[in-house]
């Protein structure tokens, strides 16, 4: 019997002894709640707007959140300022300076425990002009003279008529649709006289400012005490039809001299328009910038180039930060990064945070990491939430070593921690446990430069969510002739022995057995060299599926190795939904060939029983809106996949596809969508496991990446019962 059967019966066995709890912790699991970011849930109906076209701004502060719709065709030059202030993220920070029993005041005036008071940075003054009475929750401009305004704003707390033409009016703009309760509760506040501590002087803008209980006036003001200003942000912008109510997020960024980055997006319905809003989280200085809000064609994918070596008058990020991605929607999507640097390619989808619990985004694992001479490895963390935390992180050496580092990030920023520059940190490989009270998203980039072979090498991974999982699936990996490839494994629990089985199964059908590891809590981290596993086929891809014996046990595997001379990392896929996504394809048909590029989708069926056979298409996606079948046309018009079989597919080879490819150099880039349907299983109904590879053998880079899951649909994770 081959030892692969064997391990799918050893799973089996331990399923059936446990189906009935892992049934109910997995239907508990799909009832818990799903991370909603504070910025992209709990909006107003749109009926209740009194324009449905009006923009919708969301302020988020450190006692709660308010909502302003902004009256977009009576005043459409204020509020079109008020936006500019937003999208580059310099309200962002500040805090409502004033109160009395009339006004709220706000918009120019920063503050930070460390840097202290600063004024906002005002745009080109616009001019005033008043259609609208300042009533009660309504916003206006604070003339900076008899026919100007810039970034200050009030909300009128109760009807004051006198506004309307003091000092040339203050021009009303918008009003308080949600968070009037907040108001309120602000006007409780004590309001002491903060000239002389913020300014050194008796007098000033700040003789009544609203702070919170926790007000020491020994101590004075701090982040803690003032009403801040966390973030303000666009909600709905100016005509759409719906809020950006999805969000996908990654970690990572980065501009130099010599690099290029895109984020590829695709609109996965086909029927209607996707609105989308990409945002830049800073680590350091103004913290956001609003860098496209547009909209993508129903079906269509779209490339936004973030900055490019090509271009050095591209300038939609700041050069030498470092900066971190949030994408927002209003229809499902799939987007995924793309970082292009001197012989070094680095990819990755984003992270869908509405389809994942929120206990996963604060606990992430990284199986494998580096630190040498020649090596730069970053953790790269973006703070989801609206407050201030610490990530913890752990680092694992080997045997039992164990060190600890923390990152504390401010919300919604990006942290980095840079192992290369921590002297206490030994050279050689490590796994990282990271976690926070508070949701974040992680990346690890890693980077090495010199050293004989390759001039440069990296890759950009995900982390294994939630402290890993007790089963999971890679689609396709590959050794290379002359290469190197890794299977790392990390566990973190209490269990004293861990023993995880994998198997290997090539196209073919045939199964391997590159080894069972054993793992005690004296050696949390250890590898599998693929290089050395028996009659393993070179320079062809296989799928690798990982078990934890007892099945009590979370994991987090990854998977690298060295492709031409550039090296890719992914995490091995833990759950899968009926449709996968990549944003990110590409195919330039003067370099496809033997010693060119070549890029390929993996698919595998991961259900064991003999009575479940996928169905299943890739739907191509191009910038003009075109949407194509790869099979459609050919009898039967699906592809099928047996239980544990797979398969590769590369859109040069499907002439359909070619076509379309080889017509414009515009739909060399394109986004494949695999749509798949398990047929004889039981609910819940999984999606086939998915993975893209492309190499450039000219260019010495190579990446993978895992996909993104839709957003729609159920997800399914790999240890449940139903794959047997």
């Amino acid at each position: 019997m081959m030892l692969s059967k064997t391990l799918r019966r050893r799973a089996a066995l331990r399923r059936s002894r446990r189906a009935e709890p892992e049934a109910h912790f997995e239907s508990l699991e799909q009832r818990m709640v799903m991370y909603q970011s504070p910025m992209v849930t709990g909006f107003l109906p749109l009926s209740q707007l009194e324009d449905r076209g009006n923009s919708v701004v969301r302020i988020l502060t450190n006692v709660g959140r308010i909502d302003i719709e902004l009256f977009e065709t009576l005043v459409p030059t204020l509020t079109a300022n008020f936006r500019s202030y937003i999208n580059n993220g310099t309200l962002d920070e500040s805090f409502f300076h004033s109160i009395n029993t009339t006004v709220l005041q706000g918009g120019g005036y920063r503050f930070d425990d460390i840097a202290r008071l600063s004024a906002v940075p005002a745009l080109t003054p616009v001019p005033n002009g008043n259609p609208r009475n300042n009533l009660a929750r309504t916003l206006a401009m604070v003339p900076i003279n008899s026919t100007q305004v810039a970034s200050q704003v009030i909300i009128n707390l109760q009807d004051n008529p006198a506004l309307n033409t003091q000092s040339g009016g203050f021009p009303v703009f918008g009003k308080v649709i949600q968070g009037w309760d907040i108001i309120q509760n602000i006007q409780t506040f004590a309001t002491p006289d903060l000239n002389q501590q913020l300014l050194g002087t008796g007098t000033g803008p700040f003789s009544l400012v609203p702070v919170t209980g926790a007000y020491n006036g020994t101590v004075g003001p701090t982040e803690a005490t003032i009403v801040k200003i966390i973030d303000v942000e666009t909600i709905k912008a100016p005509g759409l039809p719906s809020y950006y109510g999805k969000e996908f997020a990654y970690a990572e960024g980065s501009r130099s001299a010599t690099t290029t980055e895109t984020i590829s997006m695709v609109n996965e319905d086909t029927s209607n328009i996707n609105y989308v809003q990409v945002v830049i989280r800073y680590e350091s200085g103004l913290r956001d910038a609003v860098i496209y809000s547009g909209s993508i064609a129903a079906g269509a994918r779209f490339a936004l180039t973030v900055n490019d070596a090509t271009n050095p008058g591209l300038n939609l990020v700041r050069t030498g930060e470092k900066y971190s991605f949030s994408v927002r929607s209003t229809r499902k999507m799939g987007v995924a990064f793309n970082h292009a640097d001197t012989g070094v390619v680095l990819g990755e989808s984003f992270v869908m945070t509405p389809q994942v619990p929120v206990g996963q985004f604060k606990n992430y694992q990284f199986a494998q990491a580096s630190k040498s001479s020649l090596h730069q490895t970053l953790l790269v963390v973006e703070n989801l939430g609206g407050q201030n935390s610490t990530v913890n992180v752990n680092v694992y050496t080997g045997g039992a070593g164990l060190m600890y580092f923390a990152i504390e990030i401010e919300a919604f920023r990006r942290g980095t921690l840079n192992f290369s520059t921590l002297t206490n940190l030994p050279d050689g490989e490590f796994s990282i446990w990271a976690t926070s009270l508070s949701p974040f998203v992680a990346a690890v980039t890693q980077t090495k430069t010199g050293g004989g072979g390759n001039a440069s090498d990296g890759s950009t991974a995900q982390a294994a969510q939630g402290g890993g999982r007790t089963e999971g699936t890679l689609a396709g990996a590959y050794v290379a002739t002359g290469g190197e490839a890794h299977i790392d494994v990390l566990y973190t629990g209490d269990t004293s022995v861990v023993l995880v089985d994998f198997t290997i199964t090539l196209t073919g059908g045939a199964t391997l057995n590159p080894g069972t590891l054993i793992m005690t809590t004296a050696d949390r981290r250890k590898s599998i060299d693929l290089t050395t596993v028996p009659t393993l086929p070179l320079d062809t891809f296989f799928t690798i599926q990982y078990s934890e014996r007892l099945g009590i046990t979370p994991i987090a595997v990854t998977y690298r190795s060295s492709i031409a001379g550039d090296e890719v990392s992914t995490p091995f896929q833990t759950s899968t939904a009926e449709n996968t996504m990549f944003a990110d394809g590409f195919s330039d048909p003067a370099l496809v060939g033997s010693n060119g590029m070549s890029e390929t989708i993996s698919i595998f069926n991961p259900y064991a029983s003999s009575g479940v056979t996928f169905i299943f298409d890739l739907l191509f996606h191009f910038s003009d809106g075109t949407t194509i079948f790869a099979y459609a046309g050919t009898p039967p018009g699906f592809q099928t996949l047996a239980p544990l079989q797979r398969r590769d597919y590369r859109a040069m080879s499907i002439p359909v596809i070619a076509a379309k490819i080889n017509s414009d150099p515009a739909f060399q880039h394109y986004s494949i969508e695999i749509i798949s349907a398990p047929i004889g299983a039981a609910s819940p109904l999984a999606g086939a496991v998915t993975q893209i590879t492309r190499i450039q053998n000219t260019l010495g880079r190579a990446m993978t990446s895992i996909p993104s899951l839709d957003p729609s649909r159920e997800i399914v994770y790999m240890d449940n019962p139903v794959f047997n």
